[in-house]
């Protein structure tokens, strides 16, 4: 992938993070006209940092940088990102955090542990490991905290 591709795609991420911030701001009230506000702080940072993404952009653009990165790891950060979106997703459509945690960190350590084949002992110690993880959470969180999930 060409550098200045995935450099102007971070800086749009930032301009989009920025721009979601003001968004969610322009719902808080202020009492006068000028007011320093709730909102007033965490809109400057956010035009801060859309200025400064607009002008690395900017940058990048008048660098023309040829130069082509690689990832040797990037189908396993691909498959680790679509999978945290993927237990977002699906914890707030069905709940049940914890068994979706379970087979979300069973699979990513399949997929991190398992560069040679797959064997019956690596399933068990991956299986073992998610669930001892998973259920301390469980205990941590319901038990101790009284949080609910």
């Amino acid at each position: 992938m060409p550098r200045i591709y995935l450099e102007l795609g971070v800086f749009a991420l930032i301009f989009g993070a920025g721009a979601v911030v003001l968004q969610r701001l322009a719902h808080l009230e202020t009492m006068m006209p000028f007011d320093v506000g709730p909102a007033f702080f965490p809109a400057a940072m956010a035009i801060a940092m859309m200025g400064m993404a607009g002008l690395g952009a900017a940058r990048t653009v008048a660098a023309h940088d040829a130069e082509i990165m690689t990832f040797p790891g990037g189908r396993k950060m691909l498959i680790t990102l679509a999978g945290t979106v993927a237990l977002f997703v699906l914890w707030e459509r069905f709940g049940q955090f914890f068994v979706l945690g379970f087979v979300y960190l069973a699979g990513l350590l399949l997929l991190y542990f398992s560069d040679g084949p797959l064997t019956r002992r690596l399933l068990a110690i991956v299986i073992l490991a998610a669930a001892v993880f998973m259920g301390a959470a469980h205990v941590f969180f319901t038990e101790i905290l009284y949080t609910k999930f």
